[in-house]
C-alpha cells in the first residue's frame, strides 16, 4: 500500500476518537430539484463558515449513508460525514435519484447515466452553495461516486482534483 493511501487511512480511522473534544453537529434533510421530483440528502452542519464536501456514494442500490440493500449496513458516508463534522467540516450525503428517498426524481432509477447523476452534483452545489454562503463545495465520491464528481466537474470552471495516490492537479473544465 503507498505511504499516502496508508496515511489517509489512519487518519480517517483516527476520526472516530474524537468525539469528547467536539460539539455536536446538526442534521437536517435537505433537497434539490430532480428531474421528475425533489432529490433528498442530509446535511450535517459542523457550524457557520465550515468547509462543506458533498459525498456520493458508489454503483447500485447504495444510500446516503454508504449502505447497500443487498448486503450489510456499516454506514460508512454517515461516519465519515460524523468525523468530518468533529474536525469542523460539514458535509451532504445524498441519494441518487432513483433510489430511496430520491426514488421519485425519475419514473425509472434502473434507465439514468453518469451525466444523469453529474447534473443531480451540480445541482447539489447550486443548492449547498446557496445554504451554506461557501464560495466551493468539495466532491468526494465513492466508486462509481468517484466517476461522477470528475464528470460533474465538466464544464468550464476551474477544479483541483487529488486521487488516492497523492497528486494533485488543477484543471479547467
Amino acid at each position: 500500500m503507498k505511504p499516502v493511501v496508508f496515511r489517509f487511512l489512519l487518519y480517517l480511522l483516527s476520526l472516530g476518537g474524537l468525539s469528547s473534544y467536539a460539539l455536536a453537529a446538526e442534521s437536517a434533510v435537505i433537497e434539490a430539484p430532480g428531474p421528475l421530483g425533489p432529490l433528498e440528502g442530509t446535511l450535517v452542519n459542523a457550524g457557520a463558515n465550515t468547509p462543506v464536501v458533498l459525498m456520493i456514494s458508489g454503483s447500485g442500490p447504495t444510500d446516503r449513508d454508504g449502505n447497500s440493500a443487498l448486503g450489510p449496513k456499516p454506514a460508512t458516508l454517515r461516519q465519515i460525514a460524523d468525523g468530518l463534522a468533529k474536525r469542523g467540516i460539514s458535509s451532504v450525503r445524498i441519494d441518487k435519484h432513483g433510489m430511496f428517498s430520491s426514488k421519485q426524481a425519475v419514473a425509472d432509477g434502473n434507465h439514468v447515466t453518469i451525466a444523469d447523476y453529474a447534473t443531480d452534483v451540480r445541482n447539489w452545489i447550486t443548492v449547498i452553495r446557496r445554504k451554506s454562503g461557501v464560495r466551493y463545495v468539495w466532491l468526494a465520491g465513492h466508486s462509481e461516486g468517484g466517476l461522477v464528481a470528475l464528470a460533474s466537474a465538466q464544464g468550464g470552471r476551474r477544479y483541483l482534483r487529488a486521487d488516492p495516490s497523492g497528486r494533485c492537479r488543477s484543471t479547467s473544465g
